[in-house]
C-alpha cells in the first residue's frame, strides 16, 4: 500500500550510512539481536519505526519528528522531535500511529497548540537504536533512553537543569483528536486519546507512572490552567522536575483505562529490565532463523528485516484477555488478540512467513481475524486496531486464512472456510455474474488470487463441488486478456476505445505492464496466453534485462524505483519493488525454460535493500517488503498466497537454518548448478511446506554462469495440474 499524495525526493544514500557492526564468522549467527539495526529504511518512503518494541508487542515506543511525510512518525531526515510516543504502526503508507507522545523540554512552552513551538533540535550522532531499545541525546541536552513492555513502555529522560516533559496526550501522526488527562496524586498521569479513523473510531488509554515527584499543570489546545484535569481538542499536561533522572513507566490499552492500569502493574520494571527482556524476548524471536558465512552488511539487513516482519500484527488484548473488538464492545479471549492486518500487502509472503516460523502464534492470528469479521459483518482488507479503513482492493483476507488452513493449523478450518466463503458474497454483482470488475483489471486479478486460495481451502475439507467451481473461477484473467495485456473490461464486455499498459487508468498502484504476471496460481497458464517470446520477452523487458555483467549491481531496479518514486507514481514498463502486487514477477523465471535469468534478476533486486537509512525501495507496509527481502535472501518464496508451495531462486548466504530446516550453498555466483533436498535430488525449481520440516536440508551447488537446473522442472500451474500439487 502506498501513501497518499506523496512525493519524496531522491536522498543521496551515501550520506546516510549508518553505523558498522562487526563482523560475522562463518558459523550461523549465535545472537541475530547484534545484528538489528532499526535505523535502516527510517529514510526515504520506508517509513519504519525507529524505536523499541517487542515482538509483535501492542507497542512501539519511538520518536515523532515534525515533518508532515513522516506517516509513522519519524523520518531521518528530520532534524527535530516534537515526542517519544507509545503507539506506533510500522510502514504504513498513510499518517497513522504516534498517539500519546511524551517530550522533555527546557525552556518554556509558550504554545501547546502546535509541535513546532516546543519540538526539540537533535542529532543523528547520539542516536543509539537496536531490538528492544532506543536512545537520543536531544539538542537540549537532555537523554532520552526507550524500552518497549508488551502493553506499554519506558522512557527515562536524564537532565543536568530543571525540565518539563509535555504530555501532549491529544497529538498522534495525523493531527489533533478529543483527549482527556488526569493528574493522580504527585507521581501518576493517565488519560486516554479517542481517534477518529476511516472505517471507525478506537480510544487509546494510558496509566503512567513516575519514578519522582512532579509538579504539574494542564491545557486543551494553547490554554494552560491549573486544573488537575482536562478535556477537549488537544488537551494535555505539562509536568515539571528538578535536576537529575526520572523514569515513566506507561501501560495502554484499547479497552478502558482499568485495563492500562492492568497491564502496568503485570509488566512494570526499570528501564534496565524491560530492555533486557525485550532483547530476550527478540533473540528467541529472531533466532528462528540462523544465517552464516554473509558479510556484515548483508547479516545486518537481514536480521533487521526479519525483526520488521515481526511487529505487526500486534497483541491488541490486555492481560486480563479483554480486548474491545470491531463492534465497538468488549470481549474476553483465552488466546492472544491481534489486530493491525495489513491484507493486502501481507499475503506477499509475510503470512507464510509467520505461518512457516511460528505456527501457533499464527493459529492465534487468524482466529483474531475471523473474530474481527464476525464481529464487523464481514472480514477485512486492512484493519487497524478496531477499525476496518479496508484500504486496497480483492479479498486478501481468504489467503491470509488458507495459509492456516492448508498448512493444518488453523483452530476451525471449517469455520474459516465458511466465513471466507460468505465474503466473496459481498463483491460487486459484475464480479458475480460476469467474473470480472468492470473498468477494474487490479480488482479482477485479486478477486481471482482469492478464489485460488479458497479453492485450495474447499479440497482439503472435502467441498469438492466448491472447489471445482473455484477453480475455473481462479481464472478469470482470461476475461482480461487482449492484445496481449490483461486490460480493464467495461461492463458491456467492450474495451477502451485507448489503452497504454504504461498508464495506471484500470489497476491499482500500478500499470498494465506490472500486473501482466498477478496470476500467481497459474503462470503456466500465462505463458500458453502471452506465447514463449511474450512471457519471457516481457518479463525481459520488465527487468531490463541483459542486466549488468555483475549482476548484483542495482543499476537497473534502482533507476526503475527512481523513475516512479519508488513506487508511488504508477506509470511505466519496468519492475518496480516498492510495490507489494508485482513482488513475485522475478519468480515468474521459474515457470519458463529459463530459471537462471530470474535468480540473476533476484540477485539484482535484492541488492535495492541496503544497509543504511535509505535501505528500504518502499514503504515496509507493516513488515511486507522486508519479509519478501527475507524469503529472497533465503533462496525459496512462497509465490502463490495462501499455498503452502515454494519456488526457488538463490540463497545470499552459504549457510542458514530456518526453524531446524537447513540450507546449505556451495560455490559461488547467483545460478544454481544442481540441489539435493533431504537427502534426493531435486531437478525442479519448487517444493512444498512439507519439505521444510525440522531435520530436513536444501543443499545447493552455486555458479558464477547460467545453468540448465531446473529448466523443464516449472512448478504447477492450476489450469495445467489443478490444485493437488500445491501441498493444501
Amino acid at each position: 500500500m502506498r501513501g497518499l499524495a506523496l512525493a519524496v525526493a531522491a536522498v543521496t544514500v551515501a550520506a546516510l550510512v549508518l553505523p558498522a557492526t562487526p563482523a560475522v564468522s562463518a558459523v550461523v549467527v549465535s545472537d541475530p539481536t547484534a545484528f538489528v539495526d532499526p535505523l535502516i529504511g527510517t529514510g526515504g518512503d520506508g517509513f519504519t519505526v525507529p524505536g523499541a518494541t517487542t515482538p509483535f508487542g501492542m507497542t512501539m515506543v519511538s520518536p515523532d519528528t515534525v515533518n508532515p511525510l513522516a506517516y509513522s512518525g519519524y523520518k531521518y531526515e528530520d532534524a527535530a522531535v516534537r515526542g517519544f510516543s507509545l503507539v506506533h504502526v510500522n510502514g504504513a503508507g498513510v499518517p497513522m500511529g504516534g498517539e500519546l507522545p511524551f517530550l522533555p523540554v527546557t525552556t518554556p512552552v509558550l504554545n501547546t497548540g502546535t509541535p513546532l513551538s516546543f519540538a526539540v533540535p537533535f542529532s543523528h550522532g547520539t542516536e543509539r537504536a537496536s531490538a528492544g531499545a532506543y536512545g537520543l541525546t536531544l539538542g537540549n541536552g537532555i537523554r532520552v533512553e526507550l524500552a518497549a513492555t508488551p502493553h506499554g513502555g519506558v522512557e527515562r529522560f536524564t537532565s543536568s537543569v530543571p525540565f518539563s516533559v509535555v504530555a501532549d496526550v491529544g497529538r498522534d501522526n495525523e493531527g489533533v483528536n478529543s483527549s482527556t488527562v488526569q493528574v493522580v496524586g504527585r507521581d501518576r498521569l493517565e488519560g486516554a486519546v479517542l481517534v477518529h479513523w476511516r472505517g471507525g473510531d478506537f480510544t487509546v488509554f494510558v496509566s503512567a507512572r513516575f519514578s519522582r515527584p512532579f509538579t504539574a499543570r494542564t491545557f486543551v489546545g494553547s490554554t494552560v490552567s491549573d486544573a488537575p484535569s482536562a478535556h477537549g481538542s488537544g488537551a494535555g499536561a505539562l509536568l515539571s522536575f528538578p535536576a537529575g533522572g526520572v523514569e515513566l513507566r506507561a501501560g495502554v490499552s484499547y479497552v478502558d483505562l482499568e485495563g492500562a492500569r492492568a497491564n502496568l502493574a503485570d509488566e512494570s520494571a526499570s528501564l534496565e529490565k524491560a530492555r533486557a527482556r525485550a532483547r530476550d524476548s527478540w533473540r528467541a524471536a529472531l533466532s528462528r532463523i540462523r544465517v552464516g558465512g554473509g558479510t556484515p552488511a548483508q547479516t545486518r539487513v537481514f536480521y533487521t528485516s526479519l525483526y520488521r516482519s515481526l511487529v505487526n500484527p500486534d497483541v491488541d488484548s490486555d492481560v486480563d484477555g479483554r480486548y474491545r473488538g470491531a463492534d465497538g464492545k468488549v470481549h474476553q479471549s483465552a488466546r492472544p488478540h491481534y489486530e493491525d492486518f495489513s491484507l493486502w500487502d501481507t499475503i506477499r509472503g509475510e503470512n507464510a512467513l509467520l505461518a512457516t516460523l511460528f505456527p501457533e502464534r499464527y493459529r492465534d492470528m487468524v482466529a483474531s481475524l475471523a473474530a474481527f469479521g464476525r464481529e464487523a459483518g464481514q472480514l477485512p482488507r486492512w484493519s487497524l486496531h478496531s477499525a476496518h479503513p479496508d484500504y486496497m482492493n480483492g479479498d486478501p483476507a481468504i489467503p491470509t486464512l488458507a495459509e492456516a488452513v492448508c498448512r493444518g493449523t488453523a483452530a476451525d478450518p471449517e469455520s474459516l472456510y465458511q466465513q471466507a466463503k460468505q465474503l466473496t458474497t459481498k463483491r460487486p454483482k459484475d464480479v458475480r455474474t460476469k467474473g470480472y470488475a468492470s473498468g477494474s483489471a487490479s480488482d479482477t486479478l485479486e478477486y481471482a488470487d482469492a478464489d485460488f486460495a479458497l479453492a485450495l481451502m474447499a479440497r482439503r475439507l472435502g467441498h469438492a463441488a466448491d472447489a471445482a467451481a473455484l477453480l475455473k473461477r481462479s481464472l478469470s484473467w482470461h476475461h482480461l486478456l487482449h492484445n496481449g495485456f490483461l486490460q480493464p473490461r467495461k461492463a458491456d464486455g467492450s474495451w477502451p476505445a485507448s489503452y497504454d499498459p504504461t498508464a495506471g487508468d484500470g489497476y491499482r498502484e500500478g500499470t498494465g505492464w506490472q500486473y501482466l504476471w498477478l496470476a500467481p496460481h497459474d503462470q503456466a497458464g500465462l505463458r500458453k496466453a502471452y506465447g514463449p517470446d511474450g512471457f519471457e520477452g516481457r518479463l525481459d523487458h520488465l527487468f531490463g534485462v541483459p542486466l549488468s555483467t555483475t549482476v548484483t549491481a542495482p543499476a537497473v531496479p534502482l533507476v526503475q524505483s527512481m523513475e516512479t518514486a519508488f513506487g508511488t507514481s504508477y506509470r511505466g514498463d519496468g519492475y518496480v519493488p516498492g510495490n507489494e502486487h508485482d513482488l513475485e514477477a522475478p519468480y515468474s523465471y521459474d515457470w519458463s525454460p529459463r530459471p537462471s535469468t530470474g535468480q540473476a534478476v533476484l540477485a539484482s533486486v535484492r541488492s535495492l535493500f541496503l544497509d543504511n537509512a535509505e535501505g528500504l525501495p518502499g514503504n515496509d507496509d507493516l513488515g511486507s517488503l522486508s519479509a519478501w527481502w527475507v524469503w529472497s535472501a533465503l533462496g525459496f518464496y512462497p509465490s502463490v498466497p495462501g499455498a503452502p508451495l515454494f519456488v526457488t531462486g538463490t540463497p545470499l548466504f552459504p549457510r542458514v537454518e530456518v526453524a531446524g530446516f537447513a540450507v546449505t550453498a556451495t560455490g559461488t555466483g547467483p545460478y544454481v548448478g544442481s540441489a539435493r533436498l533431504n537427502g534426493k535430488v531435486l531437478s525442479r525449481t519448487w517444493f512444498t511446506s512439507q519439505a521444510v520440516r525440522r531435520g530436513g536440508s536444501l543443499v545447493l551447488t552455486l555458479s558464477s554462469a547460467p545453468t540448465s537446473w531446473g529448466e523443464h522442472g516449472q512448478p504447477p500451474s492450476a489450469s495445467v495440474q489443478g490444485l493437488a500439487p500445491f501441498g493444501c
